[in-house]
């Protein structure tokens, strides 16, 4: 892994080798401190190539195209599992304050104090969904870490602002506060 310095994003060049596959990816991004608390990254830009396959080099391209004829899972979920891979050990080496390394208490403790400071929006469909960057996040990595498979994130219709927005639904987020560790 190797850090390349930049005075306002990160930008992390990494090398993975999986089953004789060399893949170089490269990962730009922020790390913010939330409003109310909490330290979160964002990935803002990901480049993922693969160099060599059993030791020679592959057009990345044609690559691709055999993986998806040879394996069932095909060539999206190999490379969502090596991005995953990636962050986790970006993460874990350089950032191990942000809240993807945090516990389900500390989460949990965050997403309450977002929950009791942040306003709610009405949905054209008059759902209450809170909008916050912060709690959108929490709210994913808390539902990751308990093993939720449903998904925390939608967008959602705001007649004030007369388009779609990220957010999460009130409905969810006070699930996840009822849940005990």
């Amino acid at each position: 892994m190797v850090s390349n310095p930049d005075y306002v994003r990160f930008s992390k060049t990494l090398t993975v080798e999986h089953k004789g596959i060399v893949i170089e990816q490269c990962y730009y991004g922020t790390v913010n401190a939330g409003r109310l608390g909490g330290s979160f990254i964002e990935i803002d830009d990901w480049e993922f190539t693969v160099k060599s396959f059993m030791g020679e080099e592959v057009n990345p391209k044609g690559f691709e195209e055999m993986y998806d004829k040879l394996f069932k899972k095909g060539y999206g979920s190999f490379e969502h599992e090596v991005e995953e891979f990636s962050k986790k050990a970006l993460i874990t080496k350089y950032f191990p304050d942000v809240i993807e390394n945090r516990s389900e208490r500390y989460l949990t403790e965050l997403l309450a104090e977002y929950y009791h400071k942040t306003a709610v929006v009405q949905t054209s469909a008059g759902d209450d969904i809170f909008r916050c960057w912060d709690m959108v996040q929490i709210c994913k990595e808390l539902g990751k870490v308990r093993g939720r498979k449903d998904q925390a994130v939608f967008m959602h219709n705001i007649p004030q602002v007369n388009f779609k927005v990220r957010g999460v639904s009130k409905e969810y987020v006070v699930e996840l506060l009822q849940q005990t560790f």
